[in-house]
């Protein structure tokens, strides 16, 4: 079969000289195909773009959806600090004059999907934990002794205002073996302290507990949290995240109820904690 030749004449209108392109069925062929592949990849990129640039319009948008739904969080997040506020200023003034305490309530443990001690999830280990055993003068002199020894502070467990200082005594009766941290549910609380997690699990009245042993006979105890992070066993370090404040237990209001205790007796977290702290 012949290579058939095809011409392209090119002929200006103003009748000037014409030009004129030869080139063969082969060649012609060719360009044919380059053409169709140009134009088919010019039409996938057209294609492509116009769903890239809607992907990019619906990540802008999930973005400002985002930036919306943190904007609510922090507000949200205050308002539950103004209303623990509140409710400290409530059981400040009616104990100023004479009035009971607000009655405490058996409040849900939402993200750990607890109600109380009938809804604990199968195997959560329940814990025990001793009454705070309050030192006489002579026992207390002989304690901060031994802790004279740490000369670094420790760490605040979480920020947030002190609701209740360590000795206060309670309308129920017996005295506040703890400092109380109010702060809104879900503040990540921290160790203060390296340590292992000698217990975590559900008290029926401090609710969602984590106990860290320090060594040297001192343990730290943190009660009413919304969830724990660590199990029995895990050793932390210093700035860890154990667990996530909350109002579980018996309790009328996020907080953290924090002890320190030395050989089992009830101390004064103050006296450990460093007095540079954002709360």
């Amino acid at each position: 079969m012949s290579n058939k030749r095809y011409s392209l004449i090119i002929a200006p209108s103003d009748g000037s000289k014409s030009y004129q392109l030869q080139v063969d069925r082969r060649t012609l062929v060719v360009l044919i195909a380059a053409l169709a592949v140009l134009l088919m990849g010019f039409a996938f990129m057209i294609v492509t773009y116009g769903g890239l640039m809607h992907r990019v319009r619906n990540w802008q948008s999930l973005q400002g959806r985002v930036a919306e739904l943190e904007a609510r969080e922090s507000h949200y997040q205050g308002l539950e600090l103004e209303v623990v506020e509140l409710r400290e200023m409530d059981r400040r003034v009616r104990s100023l004059i004479g009035l009971p305490e607000a009655p405490s309530v058996t409040a849900e443990a939402t993200d750990a999907g607890v109600n109380g001690a009938e809804g604990l999830p199968a195997g959560a280990p329940r814990l025990v934990l001793s009454e705070a055993i309050m030192p006489d003068e002579a026992q207390l002199k002989k304690i901060e002794k031994d802790l004279d020894k740490y000369h670094e502070k420790w760490r605040w467990p979480a920020e947030g205002f002190v609701s209740s200082e360590f000795g206060e005594e309670r309308e129920s009766g017996g005295i506040h073996s703890g400092l109380d941290i109010a702060a809104p549910r879900n503040t990540l609380i921290e160790a203060p302290r390296g340590g292992t997690v000698s217990a975590a699990g559900w008290n029926d009245t401090y609710g969602w507990v984590v106990v860290l042993d320090h060594g040297d006979g001192l343990n730290s105890i943190y009660c009413h949290n919304t969830k724990l992070v660590v199990q029995e066993g895990d050793k932390v370090s210093l700035g860890d995240p154990i667990a996530f404040l909350g109002n579980t237990g018996i309790s009328t209001a996020p907080h953290l109820h924090f002890e320190i205790r030395k050989d089992g007796y009830a101390i004064d977290p103050v006296y450990l904690l460093s007095p540079e702290r954002n709360l």
